[in-house]
């Protein structure tokens, strides 16, 4: 099935996605991009959403901040002493970015959700892209900005117009 809007709230960094059910290749072919790790799912659901969105389609996924810098380019010897190919979630990850279909990236603080320290972050998807929004991608970083608070830190009015101004402004 495909939709017009997809909001997802995957489990982050999931270790046993389902790595051995698609070793021999998956039926829906999601993987576009390439195989996950079978130790880190959170590309195998961004991967879903997309191929899961209608072509004029959009969604938002909380995810863990690891899909942002997690995997290594391909690397020469003389770069790093020995020759290394790029793995598999910097090669996902860069197809994301070739294929133009991040819009916004949206950094979060950590113990925004309760049960998990990781930090997270929201990623905009969007199939369509206006022209002048082509091959660009919204960085908002919000990080630093929430009510310390125990067991989990808190978002204010402030900390959401700090995301809300710059999203909208894009819009």
């Amino acid at each position: 099935m495909q939709f017009d809007r997809i909001v997802m709230n995957p489990p982050f960094s999931l270790k046993s996605w389902g790595y051995d059910d698609f070793v021999g290749g998956d039926p829906y072919d999601r993987f576009t991009f390439g195989m996950p790790p079978a130790d880190q799912g959170d590309w195998a659901w961004m991967q879903h959403v997309v191929k899961s969105l209608k072509p004029t389609g959009k969604a938002i996924i909380v995810m863990s901040q690891g899909i942002l810098f997690r995997g290594q380019p391909e690397q020469t010897e003389a770069e790093d002493g020995r020759n290394q190919k790029a793995d598999a979630e910097y090669v996902i990850r860069e197809g994301f970015v070739k294929s133009d279909l991040i819009e916004c990236v949206i950094v979060l603080p950590s113990k925004l959700f309760y049960g998990n320290n990781v930090p997270g972050c929201l990623v905009v998807l969007n199939k369509r892209k206006p022209e002048d929004r082509k091959n660009k991608i919204l960085m908002i970083w919000a990080s630093r900005h929430c009510e310390e608070a125990n067991p989990q830190n808190l978002l204010r009015t402030s900390d959401l117009m700090r995301i809300l101004v710059p999203w909208r402004a894009l819009q």
